[in-house]
């Protein structure tokens, strides 16, 4: 998974930066993947997710722990997830 390591890496940088380490975080003129709008938190639930994608093959275990996750960033009182099937779409 190469964008997760690149997402590890931006999230390294990002740290250091808002910690006064010297470092920088990728800016939209150097073609940076992930845009500049997201904060740390958002980007650590990003990971989270992924982690948790890539670590569960039981689906509705795997489908709570992404809208735990989510409820960290978004308020809500009900969520769904829908998953596609290009065959029956």
């Amino acid at each position: 998974m190469v964008w997760l390591k690149q997402l590890r890496n931006w999230l390294r940088r990002g740290h250091r930066e808002r910690h006064g380490v010297q470092g920088k975080r990728p800016s939209a003129e150097q073609g940076s993947a992930f845009p500049l709008a997201l904060t740390f938190e958002e980007i650590k639930v990003l990971e989270e997710i992924s982690r948790t994608i890539g670590a569960s093959l039981a689906l509705e275990q795997t489908l709570r722990a992404i809208l735990t996750s989510a409820r960290r960033l978004i308020d809500f009182d009900m969520a769904e997830i829908t998953l596609w099937d290009p065959v029956r779409h």
